[in-house]
């Protein structure tokens, strides 16, 4: 805690509230103008804001990453179900032809 205190207070870090602020701020302190805003967050909006590049690299990777987590649906089998029947008629024929060519090279190797 000291440690992150002592780097905010030199510049090297910023608080996500601060960044919050600052959209904020840029919407006229209206809050929800802010959340409907459609602009990309990008590394250099972030290092315009004051932010380092490290930190908003940082911070843009891991907040993609638990979007990701709370939007995508976890596996389950029922979502594999067609692929898997398609697997399962076309095994057979895979195995047949297979069969059938060591059948004819069994036979052309013989001769």
């Amino acid at each position: 805690m000291r440690r992150r205190r002592q780097r905010q207070k030199r510049k090297e870090r910023m608080r996500l509230t601060d960044v919050w602020d600052h959209f904020v701020s840029e919407a006229h302190g209206r809050p929800k103008l802010a959340l409907a805003d459609e602009r990309d967050v990008t590394v250099d909006i972030l290092q315009q804001m004051g932010m380092p590049r490290s930190q908003a690299a940082r911070t843009l990777q891991s907040s993609w990453v638990a979007h990701l987590k709370a939007t995508t649906a976890p596996f389950e089998l029922k979502h594999s179900a067609a692929w898997l029947a398609r697997f399962e008629t076309d095994t057979p024929k895979m195995r047949n032809a297979l069969y059938f060519l060591f059948d004819r090279l069994d036979f052309c190797d013989t001769r």
